[in-house]
């Protein structure tokens, strides 16, 4: 069983729970995951924010462009879990990372900017 109360149109923070068990009604452990829906950038704001992120796919390193000091950087897989954070202006050594999709969020005093990358 899934209990699921997100409400992707509403800003905010849910709790998504997940019971589940095999045919034979042996339960798995449960799970709790956190999401936040956050409000989307509107056109505005994406054109005046001229913030790159390449190459994408990418096997190493990921080139920051259109920062103007350094800001905290937090890396996501496709489940939520965060996998790599640190603060920097320019690049970010991905090499370590496992293939796959992304979530690369960008946090500082005034606004947070979220880019998707692929890394091969």
């Amino acid at each position: 069983m899934t209990v699921n109360t997100v409400d992707t149109s509403i800003v905010g923070t849910y709790t998504v729970t997940y019971d589940v068990s095999d045919a034979n009604n042996n339960n798995a452990v449960q799970v709790i995951r956190t999401v936040n829906v956050e409000s989307s950038l509107s056109i505005e704001e994406n054109t005046n924010y001229k913030l790159k992120v390449y190459p994408n796919p990418v096997d190493g390193k990921l080139t920051i462009q259109g920062l103007q000091k350094e800001v905290k950087v937090s890396i996501y897989n496709v489940l939520g879990k965060l996998v790599l954070s640190k603060t920097t202006l320019s690049e970010i050594d991905v090499y370590n990372l496992k293939s796959g999709i992304y979530i690369i969020k960008f946090e500082n005093n005034q606004k947070v900017v979220t880019r998707r990358f692929i890394k091969n």
